[in-house]
C-alpha cells in the first residue's frame, strides 16, 4: 500500500517528507479509493460456517429487507455483518441501520489494509470490528483514527504501536471522575475529560481502528476498598497484554492498578459466544470471560446446590463483595443439570447468594474454602460479614531505565501541551458572550444562560449555537431554552442541534 502512496506522490510531484502531510489532509476514504484497496482478508471456512450457524437463529433470518441487503455484497462483508447483527445488543439492532453497520465494516475493512496485521478470524471479528466497547453511542470513529494516525504508525511494531497510542490518547484525553453514562470517543474528543470507563472506550476504539484487537478490561468492585476501575487489554503476537487507558507508560504490563488488580476477587470481560475463550453466557449472544488468574492467584470455588435430596438446575448463583456500602455482585451464573456451578475467583472471602424462584440463601465464601454445598431447604441469611482481600501477588519486574524514564516525561508534557491547546479552544465567560453578541433577538437574561451553557458544551458548544439559531426560526426561543436546561452536563457535550430540534417540535407541536 505504501508503494502506491510513493507512485502517487511522484505523480504529484510531491517528495517522500510532504507524503505524511498529504495522507493527513486528504481523508481515509478518498486514499482507499485512490489507492484501489481491496478486500484484505478471507475468511476460513469454520468461521464462516460458524458465524452463519449463529446467523441463522436470528429474528434477522426472517427479514427479507435484510436478506436482499446482506446478499448485494461481498463474502467478507457477509460475515461481518451477520456476526454484528447476532451478537451486538438488541438496542442497538433497533437504533442503527443495516448501512450505517455496513459502513463500520468498511471502515474497519480499509484498517485492515492500511495497517496490515495477521489476526486469528474469531480475535478479528470480536476485538476489531465489534464496534461496541461500552454502553457508548454507536458512530463512525474508525475514519477520523485512521486518518489521524496513518502517519505516527508507519514502521513500528505493534507493540511500540500500542505504546504510541497510549501517548496520543494521553494527548486528548485526562482522567475526571463523573456518572455512568459512557461518552463516545468522537465525544470524549470534544471533552478531553472522562472516567475510567470511558477513557478505556476511547483507548479500544482508539487500537480498534488501526487493527490492533483490544478490549476492556473491568474489575466490577474492588475487594479492598471502594469504587471499580477500567483499563485495556491489546492482543499482541497472540498474547493479551495490558495497559491504562491514557495513563502511557515506558512499557507494557505496568499500571499503577496492577498492585490491586492482584487483590481482586474478580476481573472480567465481554465478548461474543464465539469467542474461543471460555465464559459465562449473559444474553444476546455475549459471554463474560472472568481474567481473574491473569492478574492474581485464583482459587476454583465449585457450589453445589440441593433442595433436599433433589438437585437444583437454573438455580441463579452469586458471588458478591462489600462496596460502597451495598453487596454487589462481582460474578454470576446458574447451576448445571448436576446442581453445580464452578467460579474462578481471587483467595479471598466473599458472600454466596443463591436464588431460585421461591428461596434465597447467602453464606460467606471463606478464602480457604473450594468447595460449597447449598441446601435451599435450610435457607439462610449471612448477618456479619467482614470484607478480606486477597493477599497482594503483583511484582514490578520491568527495568525502566533513566533514559526511557526521560524520554517518559518529554512525551507526557507534549500530551500535556496539546490537551491545554485544546482546551484553550473551548468557550470561556468572555468567548460566550462574544459568541451571542450577533444573537440580537434574545434578552440579556437568555444570554447569560446560554453563555453558561456553551461553557458546558466545551467543544461542542457549535451545536449549541446552532440550536439557538433554529428554536428562533420556529419561534420557540423560550421552549427551546427549557428544554437545553433539562439537559445533563454530558449531554451537552454530545448532544446535536438536530436532535434538540426532533425533541422541540415534539413539544411544541410544529413540524417542518
Amino acid at each position: 500500500m505504501f508503494t502506491n502512496v510513493i507512485k502517487l506522490s511522484q505523480q504529484l510531484s510531491l517528495s517522500k517528507s510532504n507524503i505524511a502531510q498529504f495522507c493527513i489532509k486528504h481523508s481515509i476514504q478518498i486514499l482507499c479509493i485512490i489507492f484501489q484497496l481491496s478486500a484484505p482478508m478471507n475468511f476460513k471456512e469454520e468461521t464462516i460456517s460458524s458465524v452463519c450457524g449463529l446467523y441463522e437463529k436470528s429474528p434477522y433470518l426472517n427479514d427479507q429487507q435484510a436478506q436482499q441487503f446482506i446478499k448485494n455484497v461481498s463474502v467478507v462483508q457477509q460475515v461481518c455483518l451477520k456476526f454484528l447483527l447476532c451478537t451486538l445488543p438488541e438496542q442497538d439492532l433497533d437504533s442503527y441501520s443495516l448501512d450505517f453497520f455496513l459502513a463500520h465494516v468498511n471502515h474497519t475493512l480499509r484498517g485492515c489494509e492500511l495497517f496490515p496485521r495477521v489476526h486469528d478470524d474469531f480475535v478479528f471479528l470480536n476485538f476489531v470490528l465489534c464496534p461496541r466497547v461500552n454502553n457508548e453511542h454507536l458512530e463512525h470513529y474508525k475514519p477520523y483514527f485512521q486518518s489521524q494516525l496513518l502517519p505516527l504508525l508507519q514502521n513500528l511494531t505493534t507493540q511500540q504501536a500500542c505504546l504510541a497510542l497510549n501517548y496520543y490518547c494521553a494527548s486528548n484525553i485526562s482522567y475526571a471522575s463523573s456518572d455512568i453514562q459512557t461518552l463516545s470517543p468522537l465525544s470524549l474528543l470534544l471533552s478531553v475529560l472522562g472516567r475510567c470507563g470511558e477513557e478505556s472506550t476511547f483507548a479500544v476504539s482508539v487500537l480498534r481502528s488501526v487493527n490492533i484487537p483490544a478490549r476492556q478490561i473491568y474489575v466490577p468492585r474492588w475487594s479492598h476498598c471502594d469504587s471499580n476501575h477500567a483499563w485495556v487489554e491489546a492482543f499482541i503476537e497472540g498474547v493479551w497484554v495490558y495497559f491504562g487507558a491514557c495513563e502511557p507508560e515506558p512499557v507494557l504490563n505496568k499500571g499503577w492498578f496492577g498492585l490491586n488488580a492482584s487483590k481482586a476477587i474478580v476481573l472480567s470481560t465481554k465478548t461474543s459466544v464465539l469467542s474461543e475463550e471460555g465464559g459465562i453466557c449473559a444474553g444476546n449472544n455475549v459471554k463474560i470471560v472472568n481474567v481473574t488468574e491473569r492478574y492474581a492467584q485464583v482459587k476454583k470455588l465449585k457450589v453445589s446446590v440441593k433442595n433436599g435430596k433433589n438437585v437444583v438446575q437454573g438455580a441463579k448463583v452469586s458471588i458478591g463483595v462489600v462496596n460502597s456500602a451495598e453487596i454487589f455482585n462481582v460474578a454470576e451464573g446458574e447451576s448445571d443439570e448436576k446442581g453445580e456451578i464452578i467460579f474462578t475467583i481471587g483467595i479471598g472471602n466473599a458472600i454466596l447468594t443463591v436464588t431460585t424462584m421461591d428461596k434465597r440463601t447467602s453464606v460467606e465464601a471463606r478464602a480457604e474454602d473450594t468447595q460449597i454445598d447449598i441446601d435451599l431447604e435450610k435457607c439462610q441469611e449471612i448477618t456479619e460479614f467482614t470484607q478480606k482481600a486477597p493477599e497482594a501477588t503483583y511484582t514490578d519486574s520491568d527495568v525502566i531505565t533513566e533514559d526511557m524514564k526521560r524520554i517518559h516525561t518529554e512525551k507526557e508534557q507534549i500530551a500535556l501541551k496539546h490537551k491545554q491547546n485544546i482546551e484553550n479552544g473551548f468557550p470561556t465567560e468572555e468567548s460566550a458572550k462574544q459568541y451571542l453578541e450577533d444573537f440580537t433577538y434574545l434578552t440579556t437574561e437568555q444570554k447569560s444562560i446560554i453563555s453558561q451553557m456553551l461553557i458546558k458544551a466545551k467543544g461542542n458548544y457549535k451545536q449549541i449555537l446552532e440550536f439557538v439559531k433554529i428554536a428562533n426560526q420556529m419561534n420557540q426561543t423560550e421552549l427551546g431554552l427549557k428544554i437545553m436546561q433539562s439537559l445533563t452536563k454530558k449531554d451537552f457535550i454530545d448532544i446535536t442541534a438536530e436532535t434538540l430540534k426532533m425533541h422541540l417540535e415534539a413539544k411544541s407541536g410544529i413540524h417542518r
